[in-house]
């Protein structure tokens, strides 16, 4: 099966704390976390997360490394 690659911005990943879209964004977390997906994110996401609360910064690290 083809593994998909899906390019995320800051507000998926912030989306994952957030009541309004937590629901769609952990979903898409716990399939790259699965081996369903790989997350593609830009250096300048990178750089905007370096200023989000703690809680939004550790999503991305939390994951295992190949399905970044």
């Amino acid at each position: 099966m083809k593994r998909y690659r899906v390019y995320v911005d800051t507000s998926v990943v912030g989306g994952c704390l957030d009541e309004e879209f937590a629901r769609e964004s952990i979903a898409l977390f716990e399939a790259a976390r699965n081996g369903e997906l790989t997350l593609l994110v830009s250096d300048i996401v990178v750089a905007e997360l370096e200023s989000a609360p703690q809680d939004v910064r550790q999503l991305l690290p939390g994951l295992p490394p190949e399905a970044v």
